[in-house]
């Protein structure tokens, strides 16, 4: 057996565990956030019995589990929605984007790229994902080469993962651990050592801890971790893909992928953090008072509606029974009556502070930014621009979505669905793209409420000049319509295929001056020969 494969192994079973180390300091705030926002993930220690019982018997309100809900299935809807094109590509030079062939190529791969997303598990997992970045603040998501389906997408934890950064602050590095039998392990990654067999031993249902690591190439190089039974990577592998044995620190699988195979997001997180923070770990302190006031108010009203009562000592025959229609038996010679103890609870206070909790609430999750509530006769240009409004606000947070979420999918998706030759001919002007020379803009409804001000800026200037072009009109000579009206398909996200190409233009341009050239021709023949009409009588006499 090589020895070397399990000196690797070693090394990368102990850089796993120091990265668990780091994750521990995470596990008690991630266990709180999923008791109070998403109770049926709430079994990060494996302790709980699949199908039993997710809720908290302490959990008197499902207002942050409501919170969560809505902010997943708003960026859900907002960002990555189905059934519209919330990405573009382009190459970085608008005059080349502007090419006839470029543009339709570019519009082509898109729709193409959005139709195989909906055709796999994406939408379903990416919804998970929105839920543990508003609970936990972070999550893995997975993207596997699927034979089918091109892609495949699983949405994992924080709490089954570890994560490690670059300088930079990126998430370069992810491990994580499961479990597969022996059959299993045959079965994926085919025959083993008779040594590494001899150690496994004669249970065949054993569960064996399987730790998947995936780094970049050159820090493996540096850690001299890609010399394994001889066995090369092409270069143009930029990441490496472990599958280690536990047991016996036996490496099953060495495999290398072009693009990350993991998109690592976090709703937020400061500069010494490798994990991020989310909205429900700002807004816990109100969580949890609006959970205790819960249950004293719905004591408070229990206490209003049955209160206790008092009873003179051995003055019934048997036990007070307080239940609806209930009858009593009290001592011919007992003269006190029983009545009840009214405490002077108030369930109204309760709801008064639970109002001012949920409204804290509702800010950190950013609720109101996210419903639009619309006031009485508004128009719709005010609707559009109230909401625009409201959807910048959440730039920050967009900004990350977009570089740690939305990137890698699509650069995966891009690189698999090339390689696989699912993608129209590349048009000449745009080379072999070996280079990476195509860029992401994203036009989603939140990331279009970011740029609509520039579409706001050239109304405005239009027109606050407006009267200078009635005074003189030869000054719209400066402006270039089709520049103006390609730019702002552009802000708003308009698909490029419904203009026409320049070669149309130019011939409906062409066809439309002629037919006026013609036109004035006939009228001047017209103007002539109702001139010598008019002169033939003078000439006659």
């Amino acid at each position: 057996m090589d020895m070397k494969n399990q000196e690797v192994g070693r090394s990368l079973i102990k850089e796993h565990e120091s990265n668990k180390v780091d994750r521990s300091e995470w596990t008690e705030s991630w266990e709180e956030c999923s008791y109070y926002g998403v109770p049926r993930k709430n079994n990060m220690y494996g302790q709980r019995t699949k199908g039993s019982k997710a809720t908290g018997s302490q959990l008197f309100t499902a207002y942050a589990i409501w919170c969560i809900d809505f902010v997943a299935s708003a960026f859900h809807g907002m960002l990555t929605n189905p059934a519209s094109i919330w990405f573009g590509l382009t190459s970085g030079i608008r005059e080349l984007d502007q090419n006839d062939n470029v543009r339709v190529w570019l519009d082509e791969v898109v729709h193409r790229m959005i139709d195989t997303l909906n055709g796999s598990n994406f939408q379903t997992e990416i919804h998970e994902t929105y839920i543990d970045l508003a609970s936990s603040g972070t999550n893995v998501l997975k993207m596997e080469e699927d034979e089918e389906d091109v892609i495949n997408f699983q949405s994992i934890p924080p709490y089954r993962c570890t994560i490690g950064e670059d300088k930079r602050g990126d998430v370069k590095t992810v491990s994580r651990e499961y479990e597969f039998n022996i059959y299993q392990i045959i079965e994926e990654f085919g025959e083993l050592p008779e040594e590494i067999k001899r150690d496994m031993g004669n249970e065949l249902q054993e569960k064996f801890v399987i730790i998947h690591v995936i780094k970049p190439r050159k820090r493996a190089e540096l850690q001299k971790q890609l010399d394994i039974g001889g066995k090369e990577l092409p270069k143009s592998m930029k990441y490496v893909s472990y599958h280690i044995l536990q047991k016996s620190a036996y490496i099953l699988e060495l495999k290398g992928f072009k693009e990350a195979p993991y998109a690592v997001p976090r709703w937020s997180k400061t500069s010494d953090e490798k994990y991020g923070r989310s909205p429900l770990m700002k807004a816990l302190a109100d969580v949890k008072l609006l959970n205790s006031m819960q249950k004293v108010t719905i004591q408070g009203a229990q206490l209003k509606i049955a209160p206790p009562v008092e009873s003179p000592d051995n003055g019934f025959l048997r036990p007070l029974n307080l239940k609806p229609f209930g009858v009593n038996y009290r001592r011919a010679t007992t003269k006190m009556e029983t009545r009840p103890i009214f405490t002077g609870a108030d369930p109204g206070i309760g709801l008064e502070i639970m109002d001012s909790s949920k409204g804290d609430i509702k800010q950190h999750f950013y609720i109101d930014q996210l419903r639009m509530i619309v006031a009485d006769r508004m128009t719709a240009t005010e609707v559009i621009q109230r909401r625009d409004e409201q959807l910048r606000t959440l730039g920050p947070i967009l900004g990350r979505l977009h570089r740690e979420l939305l990137k890698p999918i699509i650069d995966r998706l891009f690189g698999l669905m090339l390689d696989k030759g699912l993608l129209p001919p590349i048009p000449e002007e745009l080379g072999d793209l070996k280079g990476g020379k195509l860029k992401i803009k994203y036009t989603s409804a939140i990331a279009k409420a970011q740029i609509t001000s520039e579409a706001e800026n050239i109304v405005r200037a239009i027109e606050s000049t407006s009267v200078i072009i009635q005074a003189q009109p030869e000054v719209l000579d400066l402006i270039d319509g089709d520049k103006l009206l390609k730019y702002n398909w552009e802000i708003f996200g308009a698909p490029t295929t419904s203009l026409r190409s320049g070669k149309e233009v130019e011939e409906i341009r062409k066809a439309r001056a002629e037919a006026q050239q013609k036109m004035e021709q006939q009228e001047d023949q017209t103007h002539e020969a109702e001139s010598i009409n008019k002169m033939a009588p003078a000439a006659k006499e």
